[in-house]
């Protein structure tokens, strides 16, 4: 389908594996949007009755077929898990460019499972995923664990969905952070990526 790249990662941030997974193009038709084709996933990946900070409670980033276009106000992203500020599904939405690097990075969305044993942060760079330790950004805000990835990566281009000492302390309202001064602020979706030790999310673009 145009728009969509058909397909989805999956991390397993507990064994630390992934696996990119085909979109059918029937999924993608009848859940449109970052918020339904997130939805889907969740519900694809998680069982009912899940406590929404246990590892179970799966944490899916999703875009829509308008993100990367060059419709109006189309650069938005879906954060979408089981709240743990209401008990039921979550969704929260952001703009900017990290939606973008999300699509031009080759996925519809990313899922991630389980929980790392320890702070780490995913580093994507189109087909190529890391996995690296993130203990030097424990306790830093936002704008601190921007800057230090980007220099870390030597790469002002790399984009990143970060958690602060909110999210990281299980405060069920947290937000995730992306571009600064953007945030997936609704139902506390920021305390779920914290209590799966995943810190920041960053993504490199290298066509913007």
């Amino acid at each position: 389908m145009y728009g969509y790249n058909g397909r989805y990662l999956h991390v397993d941030l507990t064994s630390g594996t992934t696996q990119v997974v085909e979109l059918a193009q029937s999924t993608l038709r009848s859940y449109l949007g970052g918020v339904g084709l997130g939805v889907r996933l969740l519900l694809e990946h998680s069982e009912a009755a899940i406590e929404p900070l246990s590892p179970q409670n799966p944490l899916v980033f999703a875009s829509s077929g308008l993100a990367g276009t060059m419709v109006p106000t189309s650069a938005k992203h879906a954060v979408v898990a089981k709240s743990p500020l209401t008990g039921l599904v979550g969704d929260a939405l952001s703009t900017s460019f990290w939606s973008l690097a999300l699509k031009l990075a080759g996925y519809d969305a990313l899922v991630t499972t389980g929980a790392a044993p320890e702070l780490i942060y995913l580093f994507i760079d189109n087909d190529i995923v890391h996995v690296r330790s993130a203990k030097h950004l424990a306790g830093k805000s936002t704008y601190e664990t921007i800057d230090t990835i980007r220099r870390r990566i030597g790469d002002e281009r790399v984009k990143v969905a970060a958690i602060g000492p909110a999210g990281e302390k299980l405060v069920r309202y947290a937000s995730i952070a992306n571009d600064n001064y953007r945030h997936a602020g609704r139902t506390g979706l920021g305390a779920v990526m914290g209590s799966k030790n995943l810190r920041p999310l960053p993504y490199v673009v290298l066509v913007l």
